[in-house]
């Protein structure tokens, strides 16, 4: 299981390039995973670098022409993973990374996405 989702989570690594022809193969991949809330089975499985990754990936690779269904896909995944009893330290830093004032190199959907996630995570 741990493979699979090591290939699941590879295929989040490209959303920034939408001009490639896998882009939809890539949304349908990331709608399932929310949708199922498949992401639940990686903590199970303590998968912790890979739902690290995951965070990495969504916070790099979100951009202002993707669609709402991609942001909204993002934060379901992200917001499952954070509502477990266990939220590393390492999940906490890439958001709070990416919600810094200083930080130029973070585009503002990012920080969007970053936001609704901490939102989320502290009424719950």
């Amino acid at each position: 299981m741990k493979e699979i989702f090591q290939v699941i989570v590879e295929t989040f690594e490209g959303f920034d390039d939408t001009s490639i022809r896998s882009c939809q193969k890539r949304v349908s991949i990331l709608e399932t995973v929310a949708k199922f809330g498949s992401c639940i089975i990686m903590l199970d499985l303590e998968c912790d670098a890979l739902i690290l990754q995951t965070f990495h990936h969504f916070l790099k690779t979100i951009r202002n022409d993707h669609s709402e269904n991609i942001l909204t896909s993002m934060e379901t995944v992200m917001t499952l993973v954070q509502e477990s009893d266990n939220i590393s330290s390492e999940l906490l830093s890439a958001l709070l990374d990416t919600l810094k004032k200083d930080n130029k190199d973070v585009l503002p959907i990012a920080k969007k996405l970053a936001e609704k996630v901490m939102a989320l995570m502290l009424v719950s």
